[in-house]
């Protein structure tokens, strides 16, 4: 695909480069042709992709509010439907606020017979980078699955915040009897997990805090470090399924997660680090060999490349990143994957772009076959199209809904055909109503 930023295309005539402008065209993909007469012959240069015009971020989205992970399924989002790996398989977009996200499968993942599997994952989001944010051991707006930690200002036994890696909270607040906690931990109305606590001696602090969710499996948290205005952080230390079985988690003191291991005490997963960025992750068999790694790249301290999984020293590239600066923050711009097309054995990418409006916004997504999304924000709604490559023409075309916390309130289509969707609870559905005006009901026992 060839972006045309700056509304111009480049010929070439006679061994000259000639810049042609192309001025006043609204948003879209266009296929582009240049004729010219020289000694009565026809010159006809045809570019093979079409020529997608920035564009599409009209208005204003809805400020980006991050949802808890266990409720990001009620956020809507748009994605190529690549059906496959392809380099646009793991790009979304929030309908909402704009924001784009990267949400890869896992890099790494390990069996464990003696309890929870093990696996490593990435996700980005612009949100995260624009607020300066990343996972110690990742570049900016980088995160992994188990950043999930609690704060609490030591000095009374005020409210926590359960932290996700997405950047979603919740309120944990502590019960009190005569100012003192009685251990429980009261959490948001509609949350799928209860909460409790050991009370230490220092005001303010938790000895242990965990999580049990409604599977009865948990997440257990102990103190870690104290930063700024006595904010008390709880990293993730153990992770138990509902049979009693549990993984273990060692973290360095800033943060970066050191390895995981089982209940006997045999690693599963270690990360390996140059400075502080993480280098690769490695699996580990039941004989503590390391059986498969990742290896990350960086450049100018950016997250470029993921590899393939490997035992060796080096291996061809599984995901490839490139950025560029949007209000003086560097944003994903492209993401590459390895070509099916290429030869056998070839190490050969290719790439689907990103473009952002001025203000960081998500204006399209133009996937590695030509197809370009663009999104025009309105605050309560966004109205998403497709380009045909081949036509320039709109294939699809449809209004995305957006309800309080920036839920999925419903659909428009572009015949003028809605569903709706209700909720109680921020990001509990009560109901559904299709396109034909059938309601389904939904009920929780909570």
């Amino acid at each position: 695909m060839r972006l045309c930023r700056f509304l111009s295309i480049r010929l070439q005539w006679g061994g000259t480069d000639t810049t042609v402008p192309l001025d006043n065209l609204p948003a879209g993909a266009y296929t582009v042709r240049a004729f010219a007469v020289a000694s009565g012959r026809w010159l006809r240069t045809e570019l093979s992709e079409p020529l997608v015009v920035p564009g599409g971020a009209v208005g204003v989205p809805a400020a980006h509010v991050p949802a808890p992970s266990w409720a990001e399924a009620v956020i809507p989002a748009d994605s190529v439907p690549s059906g496959g790996a392809g380099p646009s398989s793991a790009s979304r977009v929030n309908l909402a606020s704009g924001e784009y996200e990267n949400t890869p499968p896992a890099d790494l993942s390990v069996r464990n017979p003696k309890g929870p599997d093990v696996a490593f994952v990435r996700r980005y989001s612009s949100f995260l980078a624009k607020r300066g944010y990343a996972s110690p051991g990742l570049s900016l707006g980088w995160v992994h699955q188990y950043d999930i930690r609690v704060e609490g200002v030591l000095g009374s036994w005020g409210a926590l915040s359960l932290v996700y890696p997405n950047g979603g909270r919740e309120t944990l607040t502590p019960e009190l009897v005569g100012g003192q906690p009685t251990g429980r931990l009261v959490v948001p109305a509609g949350a799928p997990y209860c909460a409790v606590g050991t009370a230490d001696s220092v005001v303010g602090r938790w000895r242990e805090i965990v999580v049990v969710h409604r599977d009865y499996s948990k997440w257990v948290f102990t103190p870690h470090s104290v930063g700024t205005g006595n904010l008390q952080t709880y990293r993730l230390v153990r992770i138990i399924d509902r049979a009693g079985n549990f993984i273990s988690l060692s973290w360095f003191s800033d943060g970066r997660l050191d390895q995981i291991a089982r209940a006997d005490g045999r690693v599963l997963l270690k990360c390996r680090y140059s400075g502080s960025q993480l280098e690769s992750v490695e699996a580990y068999d039941a004989s503590g060999a390391v059986y498969g790694r990742v290896r990350l790249e960086y450049t100018n301290g950016l997250l470029s490349a993921v590899s393939q999984i490997t035992a060796s020293a080096t291996a061809p590239t599984r995901w490839a990143y490139r950025y560029r600066s949007v209000g003086g923050v560097p944003l994903i711009e492209a993401v590459a994957t390895q070509d099916p097309s290429a030869a056998a054995g070839a190490d050969q990418l290719v790439w689907h772009q990103i473009l952002y409006s001025s203000q960081g916004f998500v204006a399209q997504l133009v996937d590695a076959n030509g197809h370009a999304r663009t999104y025009q924000y309105g605050g309560s709604s966004t109205t998403v199209k497709v380009y045909n490559p081949n036509t320039g023409q709109v294939d699809f075309r449809w209004t995305q809904r957006i309800g309080t916390k920036n839920v999925n309130a419903g659909v428009q289509d572009a015949s003028q055909n809605s569903s709706t969707v209700l909720y109680q609870n921020d990001y509990l559905p009560t109901s559904r109503t299709n396109r034909n005006g059938q309601t389904v009901q939904l009920i929780y026992l909570i």
